[in-house]
């Protein structure tokens, strides 16, 4: 299947029905630090995945059709009541009540973004559950599938035990529909707020909802800002749209002239959303046209931003390392440089910074630090599935110690 270039407006994002690299214009650099283990795309797009954009390749599930066209949903529009018969964790609601906050987020149990937000959303529950609010997340899959995936474990827990809001599925849609459809999303995980007015407030990824929601429950959102804001990123991704598959095809074809010349169109739609994408063009720099100089100056720009900004600047060292075939020594310095500046603001306990670590020693060449750092990862995994991934690159570095 050919790979597309889709830039969505989420954090760190799964799209059905379509193999795609995806560029995320939230989050750029956090992006990528999710999840590390779970997505690996091939050489080929390799060099888009230029993590400073969030750049990411993943196969998508076979699910059913599109459900017939919605009427569409704005911000500020009223809530489309939600008829969903499933309800796996929690009770069902009679409707939206008036004074309360509902946020009601898509998901799917094969989707690696939507399960690293469920302990975050979790949190929030908790958090706001004298407020108020309630949080309910739909996947759109079979019962049979939802029920076995809240039996199964993520390290010693069952997910049914970690997940402290109401979760249920919709086979028919209808809730997709509604609001996934409707608003014109792609990508999960998207959540979406309904304000105590009943009114559509925000929408965008669950990692991202802190902010405005502790605003909307605090009566201190201002909706139509914000839907000026959403509209506005909605019509310059709409002309987006028109440069993507250029773009993808300058990639493949290699033609690093057009690319970087595509990049800068990109920038000068709105140079708030697409700035991060100038690490795009350094890492052509780097990799393509042999300007590594050139290429640093602007990677040491974007670390800059994102100096105290942990998860953002071990995705950019991954970007680095992973699958470009970068052995210069100024490059791998940098990503050390910005590695262990990641790993301190995670205070050593996030094991996507170790393996980080762990991979620039491995580059460098310093197998005995790459297996001690790579030990560590393995430690701090919460995941089996990542953890499972991390002990198999422990046992590569092991073989060549």
């Amino acid at each position: 299947m050919r790979k597309h270039l889709r830039v969505f407006s989420g954090e760190w994002c799964c799209q059905p029905q379509v193999e795609a690299v995806q560029i995320c214009t939230g989050n750029f650099y956090a992006n990528l630090s999710r999840r590390i283990h779970m997505l690996r795309l091939t050489a080929t797009l390799a060099a888009v995945l230029l993590s400073a954009a969030g750049v990411y390749g993943q196969k998508a599930q076979t699910q059913a059709p599109k459900p017939a066209q919605p009427k569409p949903l704005h911000i500020g529009d009223k809530a489309p009541a939600i008829d969903i018969s499933d309800w796996m964790i929690g009770d069902k609601i009679d409707g939206f009540k008036k004074g309360h906050v509902y946020v009601i987020e898509f998901w799917a149990t094969w989707c690696p973004p939507c399960r690293a937000s469920m302990p975050h959303l979790s949190e929030t529950q908790e958090k706001y559950k004298d407020k108020n609010v309630t949080i309910i997340g739909i996947s759109d899959e079979p019962v049979d599938t939802v029920a076995k995936f809240l039996s199964s474990k993520d390290g010693d827990v069952l997910w049914k035990d970690k997940i402290h809001y109401r979760l249920t599925t919709d086979p028919d849609k209808s809730a997709y529909r509604d609001y996934f459809y409707a608003t014109g999303q792609t990508g999960i995980p998207t959540a979406f707020i309904i304000g105590k007015d009943g009114r559509l407030e925000w929408l965008g990824h669950p990692m991202e909802m802190d902010k405005p929601l502790k605003a909307v429950v605090e009566d201190k959102w201002d909706r139509d800002k914000f839907k000026y804001t959403f509209e506005h990123r909605a019509e310059i991704e709409k002309k987006a749209r028109k440069i993507y598959p250029k773009l993808n095809d300058a990639y493949e074809n290699e033609d690093w002239d057009t690319a970087l010349e595509l990049l800068d169109q990109l920038i000068g739609l709105d140079e708030d959303m697409f700035s991060r994408l100038n690490a795009n063009k350094a890492m052509i720099y780097i990799l393509h046209t042999g300007e590594v100089d050139k290429g640093l100056a602007i990677l040491r720009k974007e670390a800059k931003k994102e100096w105290d900004n942990g998860q953002a600047l071990n995705g950019l060292a991954w970007s680095l390392v992973d699958n470009t075939g970068v052995k210069d020594k100024k490059v791998l310095d940098f990503a050390m440089q910005v590695g262990m500046r990641a790993n301190e603001l995670t205070g050593g306990k996030d094991a996507s910074t170790l393996d980080t670590v762990a991979r620039i020693f491995y580059e460098q060449g310093n197998v005995k630090e790459a297996i001690r750092w790579e030990k560590m990862a393995v430690d701090n995994a919460s995941e089996d599935r990542m953890r499972d991934s991390l002990q198999k690159t422990l046992e590569k570095y092991q073989s060549e110690g």
